[in-house]
């Protein structure tokens, strides 16, 4: 990864944002490049909906084929659900991802679950945390949420309550109330 600017010109979330995807490329995981299979906005934008609304796996699959990150997440559902597909836990775990490359936070939420729960085969708490800090500071408050879970209970016995605190605030600030009951719990002021 080229940067423009040294990294403390970024500034602290930046900073984080960076180090985060960099534990992700740790974590043995590459980003998948694809080809867009169809570039019409309007078509785009009817396979989307035929995917959310009727659940369709070819609607997904090509959407996200064509770069429709929420699509790529939309089709991990329906296989780790077993809607209009053969369940499959690794295909879940691979749309994911691609939703999470592409940029959906809910996609590296759920490649997040999917590590943490071994959805995929692989289980692996480390690399589920990192992602769960990088939806987090992409706004998605699940991600907060459940990272700070993960540090106020201990990974690989380690409890760390002041990285729990830091993501409950952020959990909270973004208007998750359970966030702010943590905060509560953990005897911290609630963020504006």
């Amino acid at each position: 990864m080229v940067l423009a600017r040294p990294l403390s010109r970024l500034g602290a979330g930046a900073v984080t944002l960076v180090l985060v995807a960099a534990g992700l490329l740790a974590c043995g995981e590459k980003p998948l490049a694809r080809a867009p299979v169809v570039t019409d906005p309007a078509t785009l934008d009817q396979l989307s909906q035929k995917c959310v609304q009727e659940s369709d796996p070819k609607a997904c699959q090509t959407a996200c084929d064509s770069g429709v990150a929420a699509s790529c997440n939309d089709l991990g559902h329906l296989y780790e659900l077993g809607v209009n597909v053969t369940r499959d836990g690794i295909a879940a775990s691979a749309y994911y991802r691609r939703a999470c490359d592409a940029g959906d936070m809910g996609g590296c939420f759920n490649a997040g679950y999917a590590l943490e729960n071994g959805l995929g085969g692989r289980q692996d708490a480390g690399c589920a945390l990192a992602l769960y800090n990088y939806a987090c500071n992409g706004g998605f408050t699940r991600g907060c949420l459940t990272a700070g879970f993960m540090y106020k209970s201990g990974i690989d016995g380690k409890k760390d309550d002041k990285k729990a605190i830091e993501v409950f605030q952020k959990a909270c600030a973004g208007g998750n109330v359970t966030g702010c009951n943590q905060l509560k719990e953990l005897g911290q002021p609630q963020a504006p």
